[in-house]
């Protein structure tokens, strides 16, 4: 293999040039195509092209800003990690060599601080810069992923320099900005290299230098921190681990013939920020509208981007988080309050972002399902991979997942009605092999919602806005018809459901008769 010149070259070269990888298995040697590597921190994406929030301290530091998935504010004034390519990987390896995301991982040491600086050629979050890995030789073939090694310089792998604010898990974001108490932590995390396979979307081909000239690595910085003790992370070699983790974990690579989609969701209720077991005025078309929210998530199938090159799958990178599933088929991501309003604040978890790679070209789309598909709608909950393994979801095996979920209560300080919005298959049928049984063919009322939003507004930066209240506009939210399902739970004779499955995109057979759908109203993209 023939690593290009880089300034972090010199500290691994004998190292990977002595079998860290062996040339036989990846097809990399020193002739050959080149293939040039760089890496790209990946934030949140913003309407103003800068990914997460560019800031400075009153000394002038440059730092980005964020949010974890449990909702702690955090401001970051270093974040890097040293990486280095190693290999092209062969499609012809065992496939469990292929799929292991990384070698298990040694203790670290804290070291470093807010004063430090990153090394040279290392890749750093501050600046959103991307920065060359250098190149890698390889023979004609066809390669499965690319093999990095991240390696210490000055015997760190990667550093962080974060504050934390503590108190604004279960806050808004602009309640979160406006936290003053925090704490400045610093660490790095530090061993031998490591060495992470980082799979392609889909086998590459190379027989000529035209079929690939680049590699991307990309790194999901907001990841880093999550499920990490914020607290103890300078001392802890526990947590500096699992920092480590983490940072390994946020890797992914795309091709040169692929483009990374990132997609930022603002969750919503009647226009303001959806947070558990706040109230909502003006929700429902009753005499009482006030809302009190209870659970809110959703389950997004199959993405894609549509236009004028056709319509190519997006495959999502991995949230570290099990919300997210793909095989050869299907991608589904499970949104919103993944754990549910009834986990503890602490718990609680919200996915905020997901990135992606799709296949180059022109697109004017950005387009899903609301539901799952039916090969893995039906799949028995007690085996099936997470997300589909989210108990809170579960319909039934006959009827499936719900793939909607927003509940609440009406008249949120009087009567205190449930009021649940849930979607799902109905008219489900398995031959009469008893109510344990997935049904035998698709269900006559699927419920699955297709929906299309604007790609240019989602790749400039602007959020998917969801909110329920626009769907809900022209029922009762405080009134619930004897007998029948609290709000809308998608069944084909609920008066509820008369105005709520229309305006989700979904022909609703309501008692015999087809009501038709309307342009769906849940989803927009903000401005």
């Amino acid at each position: 293999m023939n690593l290009f010149k880089h300034p972090l070259a010199v500290v691994t070269a004998a190292l990977l040039m002595t079998g860290l990888v062996a040339c036989g298995q990846t097809g990399s040697n020193t002739g050959g195509i080149e293939v040039g590597i760089k890496a790209q921190p990946l934030g949140t994406p913003r309407h103003d092209h800068q990914d997460s929030t560019a800031k400075s301290t009153p000394t002038g530091a440059s730092f980005v800003q964020f949010r974890r998935s449990d909702g702690m504010r955090i401001d970051l004034q270093l974040g890097y990690l040293n990486l280095l390519p190693v290999a092209l990987e062969t499609c012809d390896l065992p496939l469990a060599a292929r799929l292991a995301p990384f070698n298990p991982l040694g203790s670290a040491l804290a070291h470093g601080g807010h004063g430090g600086e990153a090394p040279d050629g290392a890749l750093t979050v501050v600046g959103g810069e991307a920065v060359s890995l250098g190149s890698l030789r390889v023979t004609p073939g066809r390669y499965c992923g690319l093999q990095v090694a991240v390696s210490p310089v000055d015997g760190a792998l990667g550093g962080v320099a974060p504050c934390y604010y503590p108190t604004t898990l279960g806050l808004d974001d602009t309640a979160a900005l406006a936290a003053s108490e925090h704490s400045c932590v610093e660490a790095e995390a530090r061993g031998a290299t490591r060495t992470v396979t980082l799979p392609f979307s889909a086998p590459v081909v190379i027989e000529t230098p035209d079929d690939l000239s680049e590699l991307t690595v990309t790194a999901q910085y907001e990841r880093w921190f999550d499920e990490v003790n914020m607290a103890t992370l300078s001392a802890d070699t526990l947590q500096q681990d699992r920092l480590l983790q983490n940072m390994l974990a946020s890797l992914q690579v795309r091709t040169d013939a692929e483009q990374t989609l990132s997609m930022a969701f603002d969750y919503r209720v009647n226009g303001e920020p959806a947070l558990c077991g706040s109230v909502y005025p003006g929700v429902g078309n009753g005499a009482q509208q006030d809302y009190e929210l209870r659970d809110y998530r959703f389950y997004m199938a199959d993405p894609r981007l549509e236009g004028p090159s056709g319509s190519t799958r997006i495959r999502l990178a991995d949230t570290g988080s099990g919300s997210v599933y793909q095989d050869d088929d299907h991608t589904v991501a499970l949104l919103g309050q993944v754990n549910g309003c009834d986990a503890t604040v602490e718990a609680r978890r919200v996915s905020r972002v997901l990135h992606g790679v799709a296949d180059a070209g022109t697109y004017d789309r950005m387009c899903f399902s609301l539901g799952l598909p039916f090969a893995l709608n039906h799949l028995d909950i007690a085996t099936a991979p997470s997300p589909l393994n989210v108990t809170a979801m579960n319909w039934s095996w006959l009827g499936g997942r719900k793939f909607l979920k927003i509940d609440g209560l009406g008249d949120a300080d009087d009567a205190r009605t449930p009021f649940n919005l849930h979607v799902g298959s109905t008219q489900c049928d398995n031959g009469g092999q008893g109510g344990s049984a997935p049904p035998s063919q698709a269900c006559a009322q699927p419920h699955v919602a297709e929906v299309c939003l604007d790609l240019a507004d989602i790749a400039s930066g602007h959020a998917i806005v969801v909110d329920p209240a626009a769907v809900l506009a022209d029922v009762d939210i405080a009134s619930n018809t004897p007998m029948t399902a609290p709000g809308c739970m998608s069944g084909n004779s609920d008066p509820e459901c008369q105005t709520v499955m229309p305006k989700l995109g979904l022909d609703f057979e309501y008692n015999g008769s087809l009501l038709p759908a309307q342009p769906q109203a849940l989803f927009s993209v903000g401005h």
